[in-house]
């Protein structure tokens, strides 16, 4: 229990129960009580100098017309430098920050998502992270993970001049928030924090040494192998995030290698996880698809390493969209996993639930949201317990795996799944040939009354889309009741397939439909065919009908078997439903059946 106790205290940062926000510039905290032990952030509007790096003193810092400029956040255009890239610039921010009487021993908490900056705390230079400069020449990236002290302010007050300069990744400005509270306390906070970050590499480090040392031991299974390349991938992730622990272990590393391990990481993370996710649920996950996320993978990873990062991290936002689909697939296969009861998939959708849990939770913490009202729980990053609780759930996965397989049983195991991914391949073949029989008029063989309305459907929709014309005949065998009473039902269907035919024949293209409608009708679905284009086709399947030579059953002067053709032509609209489409053809059928048949006429 004590061990326990003691990881969940290491999580714990201090957050503000009530929100501050600085106001022109201005940040009013009086009403604060630095004995409560929590740390506002120094959000809202700063001060903005746009391509200045102005001195505490300077003049210019007074000036009542400055921009405002919110922070957390990156800066806009007016930071930028003409003839170097987007983002590329530098920028003086200016806060005012009023203090509760008779505050000591306060802090300033400054992460590390700052590309170069310079802090001055009442005209003193507080902290200095690479070398702000005006140039790119003259800049140098640098990340500064530090709690900088303050003296006591004499008037209650202290004024904070930021400058940064950005020349090598692709996003300026002050990205990142700063803190301020009880030194102790944040000092405090920050050391648990790197204390807990290293507690997780140490621990995917072990887990991923030891299932490498497993895979070594039975080579067959490459599942323990790609595990252990997830679980250092998340080591060096874990590293690398919000902190930069990396540069307390390794303090000579640059600034360009850590933000390549950054993104490299993650990149490799998604790539071995979709390796070991194939390897577990290769029927839930197809081939192509892991595939495809793991030479994404690579071939990002290998970008990272050769292009330099103010290349690279324009890809930011693409890289977060791979990964949230990635995201996306991997659920969408272990839940299908898990709904097949495969062995395993419960583990594995236990852990990815943890840590879509446990992430949920630290997002809202940091929008000050917090999903459990308790203040204990306002003020716990679980995002920690959840990676790691997704690392034992898959350690537990493989060596329930390990302890059941002898080689002679997934020998069996495999013959039978070729088997079995044969039968379901021949059962496909089945079921596409059935899917088309079901589709399809058994008298006349063009398509039936299901396939007609889903055809109708889908056109509709894509009509509606692109905003062009989608046209329908309805075709009527004139007197067919009678035909049909006199000459047998066996002439009937026979009659019925000619005209069929005849249609096909006069419509020529497979991009259009024909199809039994019911009874003697029959409806063709014309896509991207205008009014007049359509009646057009509807006169050459009256003549083409006509010209079968099939004798009619209707007046005296009828000598032929003949067909009546409403022809309709509607551009969808977005609140418009098929089903009107088909009622302006049945209307104009009506009426070339009302004026005597043998015709066509239009909606």
């Amino acid at each position: 229990m004590i061990p326990i106790v003691a990881v969940l205290a290491l999580a714990c940062t201090p957050v503000e129960p009530t929100r501050f926000e600085a106001e022109g510039g201005v940040l009013d905290l009086r009403t604060w009580d630095p004995s409560a032990g929590f740390a506002p952030r120094l959000e809202g509007e700063w001060r903005y100098f746009p391509r200045q790096l102005l001195e505490p003193g300077d003049t210019a810092l007074g000036a009542e017309d400055t921009a405002l400029q919110r922070l957390p956040g990156n800066w806009d255009e007016r930071a930028y430098v003409p003839g170097h890239p987007e983002g590329s610039g530098f920028a003086t921010y200016r806060l005012m920050v009023l203090l509760p009487p008779a505050a000591e021993g306060l802090g300033l908490r400054i992460r590390t998502l700052f590309t170069a900056h310079r802090l001055y705390v009442d005209g003193r230079l507080a902290n200095l992270g690479g070398e702000v400069a005006k140039t790119g020449d003259s800049a140098r990236p640098g990340y500064s993970s530090v709690v900088v002290p303050l003296e006591p302010a004499d008037d209650d007050a202290l004024e904070l001049v930021l400058q940064i300069s950005n020349y090598h990744r692709a996003e300026g400005g002050a990205y990142d928030p700063l803190w301020i509270g009880d030194a102790k306390i944040l000092r405090s906070a920050r050391e648990n924090r790197i204390s807990l970050v290293a507690f997780l590499a140490g621990s995917f480090s072990i887990i991923g040494l030891y299932h490498l040392i497993l895979w070594v031991a039975r080579r067959y299974d490459p599942s323990p192998l790609l595990f252990s390349c997830v679980c250092v991938a998340m080591a060096l992730r874990s590293l690398t995030d919000t902190e930069i622990v990396l540069a307390e272990f390794v303090p000579s590393i640059s600034w360009t290698n850590q933000i390549r391990i950054e993104y490299g990481s993650l990149l490799l993370v998604v790539g071995s996880m979709a390796a070991f996710l194939w390897t577990l649920f290769p029927r839930e996950l197809p081939r192509f698809v892991a595939r495809a996320f793991i030479g994404a993978s690579l071939l990002g990873t290998g970008l990272v390493v050769l292009l330099p990062p103010l290349i690279f991290t324009r890809g930011r936002l693409l890289l977060q969209l791979f990964c949230l689909v990635a995201a996306l697939i991997a659920t969408v296969s272990v839940s299908v996993a898990t709904a097949r009861r495969r062995e395993g998939a419960v583990l594995f959708l236990f852990g990815m639930a943890a840590i879509t849990a446990t992430g949920a939770h630290d997002v809202a913490i940091t929008l000050h949201r917090p999903l459990i009202a308790s203040p204990f729980f306002a003020s716990l990053y679980l995002l920690p317990f959840g990676l790691v609780a997704f690392m034992l759930s898959q350690a537990t996965l493989l060596a329930r795996r390990q302890s059941r397989g002898m080689r002679a049983l997934e020998d069996t195991s495999r013959d039978l799944e070729r088997r079995v991914a044969e039968r379901t391949a021949e059962l496909e073949m089945v079921n596409r040939k059935l899917s088309h029989l079901a589709e399809q008029d058994g008298l006349t063989g063009v398509g039936n009354r299901r396939l007609f309305d889903r055809e109708l459907s889908e056109a509709w929709r894509r009509h509606q889309q692109h905003r062009t014309p989608l046209s329908l005949l309805l075709i009527d065998v004139d007197h067919f009741k009678a035909y049909n009473d006199r000459q047998g039902h066996l002439a009937g269907d026979e009659a019925l397939r000619q005209v069929a035919t005849a249609i096909q024949e006069a419509v020529g293209s497979k991009r259009d439909l024909v199809a039994r409608f019911g009874g003697e009708e029959f409806a063709v679905l014309l896509p991207d065919t205008a009014l007049e284009s359509a009646r057009r086709m509807g006169d050459s399947i009256r003549r083409a009908v006509s010209g079968t030579g099939m004798p009619g059953d209707g007046p005296p002067e009828t000598t032929h078997l003949t067909v009546s053709v409403g022809v309709a032509s509607r551009v969808p609209g977005s609140s418009e439903e098929p089903s009107e489409l088909t009622a302006l053809a049945d209307a104009a059928l009506y009426r070339a059946k009302k004026a005597g048949r043998d015709r066509v006429e239009t909606a």
